[in-house]
């Protein structure tokens, strides 16, 4: 009995290490990942998630209604520094893979290249059915090569699950300043 409980007790532990860390933040605190700098949303209310030693920060809430809105940040390394087409059509690859059938339907998609902070980037909007739970999944954001470190991908994005197709004016307008203070910085070798 007694080694079961010791087992029992490692398996919690293993399983306490292996959760992402999930806190409350101040409102407007700057953070930085490897290149890259941003502020948590400037409301309160909003948690942030990010697993030790990891290149992505996700920040949450539930609304009332059980609607959420996230906004994230996600450092990649490519593996080889190729041109900026294929980065790009790669990386609209990837955000067309987010939304697999039978239980989601693509609404809309929308994709932009531009320079973004003097980086360039794709800029994407993207609307998804989620028929599981009858509701939409909004998504803003930008993929971005590091201006300073080609082989460096940035990704920030804001989204919303709702019964909308259109992104709430709060989380358009936190979303604004969540884009206007990303900062690329120079990349820690």
């Amino acid at each position: 009995m007694r080694r079961f409980g010791i087992i029992l007790i490692a398996l919690w532990l293993v399983g306490c290490a292996t959760q992402p860390a999930q806190t409350k933040i101040a409102a407007g605190t700057r953070m930085t990942l490897q290149g890259v700098a941003f502020i948590s949303p400037n409301e309160p209310g909003w948690s942030v998630h990010q697993t030790p030693d990891s290149n992505d920060v996700e920040f949450g809430r539930i609304l009332s209604n059980q609607d959420t809105e996230v906004m994230r940040v996600i450092l990649t390394q490519l593996p080889s520094v190729s041109n900026d087409k294929k980065v790009f059509s790669d990386y609209q690859a990837n955000l067309d893979k987010r939304a697999p059938k039978p239980r989601f339907d693509v609404v809309m998609t929308n994709y932009t290249p531009e320079t973004f902070k003097q980086a360039a980037c794709l800029k994407y909007e993207v609307i998804i059915d989620d028929h599981k739970v009858n509701k939409y999944i909004v998504m803003t954001g930008y993929g971005c090569r590091h201006p300073q470190d080609p082989r460096l991908f940035v990704e920030f994005e804001v989204s919303q699950r709702s019964q909308s197709q259109m992104l709430s004016p709060s989380l358009t307008a936190l979303g604004k300043t969540f884009f206007e203070h990303v900062e690329f910085l120079s990349p820690v070798k």
